[in-house]
């Protein structure tokens, strides 16, 4: 099922490219999702659109726009009405996000141990992706490239680097290995 967005990455890629980086809400203060989510949810309510959401201690070289939280699309089409359309067809994506890594940004070594319990396994689909950009996950590098899609277990540790001197998009997702 995830050949859908594979197939249409053209789409999700053009739409990707109309979102502004004028608008960043820091969520290094909320400590789980739904706060998170409760915090973009005031935020588009008050300004009629959605926004990029940092973390990890307000680091802003990593920005996510939030399209689909615990398996629901609570804000909408998010701008990008095309791409929700192609994730509403897949039941199995308990997140999904457009994912911006700034240029010369080296992502933190991280891990998500929940996803392994959760059954989860990390989907990447390049959308507008420099020709230096990577993903290492348990040793492994992993190129990425614009239509390009891969699966890994991101209860492993995983980080991605962004070697150019332009951002670098992918839609990103969390899915449901026994449905992928």
């Amino acid at each position: 099922m995830l050949d859908i967005l594979q197939n249409n990455w053209g789409i999700i890629a053009l739409e990707c490219g109309s979102l502004q980086i004028d608008s960043i809400l820091d969520a290094s203060t909320c400590t789980d999702r739904r706060r998170i989510l409760e915090a973009l949810k005031n935020k588009c309510d008050a300004s009629g659109s959605s926004a990029w959401v940092s973390g990890w201690d307000g680091y802003t070289g990593w920005l996510n726009w939030g399209i689909c939280i615990d398996y629901q699309f609570p804000l909408g089409d998010v701008g990008m009405p095309k791409t929700v359309a192609l994730l509403k067809q897949y039941r199995g994506i308990k997140f999904a996000s457009i994912s911006l890594l700034r240029p010369s940004q080296i992502m933190n070594v991280h891990y998500h141990p929940e996803m392994q319990s959760e059954g989860l396994l990390t989907y990447h689909l390049g959308l507008n992706v420099p020709h230096e950009c990577y993903l290492n996950c348990d040793g492994e590098f992993i190129k990425e490239e614009n239509g390009k899609s891969f699966i890994f277990d991101g209860s492993l540790p995983h980080y991605a680097f962004n070697a150019s001197s332009h951002n670098r998009f992918i839609l990103h997702c969390e899915v449901l290995a026994s449905v992928h």
